[in-house]
């Protein structure tokens, strides 16, 4: 739950410090500050993101293993929806490499970047964080009720 919750958190802060350069009066000043925020930062960020997303998957499977029932299915669920994250990663890699290496027509990758971000925390890193939430709230309301009847 908290490796979903920080990579949700990750990405939705990527979207909100962009959307300010989109702003900007100047399209001229955009390439002097996007790209080497691009260069340095957020390719360092990628890097903590991508550690946050395979702990995800990891802990996603390890409880689905260890659960039953419904907690189970909902961990299964989120680690699917964290591994998608993963799968659309490549295509937003792409759009990055657009912003550094066009500097002319900044501007229009932040966009398209900016689009799959927001389709890849609505469709993926949103559902993900929700599945885990369920299945944690699942089990440790769940366990209470077992241990009493075990006993």
């Amino acid at each position: 739950v908290l490796c979903s919750a920080a990579t949700l958190v990750h990405a939705i802060s990527d979207h909100q410090c962009i959307v300010p350069w989109l702003r900007m009066n100047s399209p001229r000043q955009i390439p002097s500050r996007v790209v080497p925020w691009f260069n340095r930062w957020f390719m360092l960020k990628t890097k903590g993101e991508l550690i946050l997303v395979v702990l995800t998957i990891v802990g996603g499977y390890t409880a689905c293993r260890g659960t039953s029932g419904r907690a189970c299915l909902m961990y299964l669920q989120g680690t699917l929806f964290a591994s998608c994250h993963l799968v659309l990663a490549p295509d937003i890699g792409r759009y990055i490499r657009k912003i550094v290496d066009n500097r002319m027509d900044t501007r229009g990758a932040l966009r398209l970047f900016l689009r799959r971000q927001t389709f890849r925390i609505l469709v993926v890193d949103i559902p993900a964080f929700f599945c885990f939430f369920e299945a944690f709230r699942h089990t440790t309301s769940a366990a209470p009720y077992y241990t009493f009847m075990v006993g």
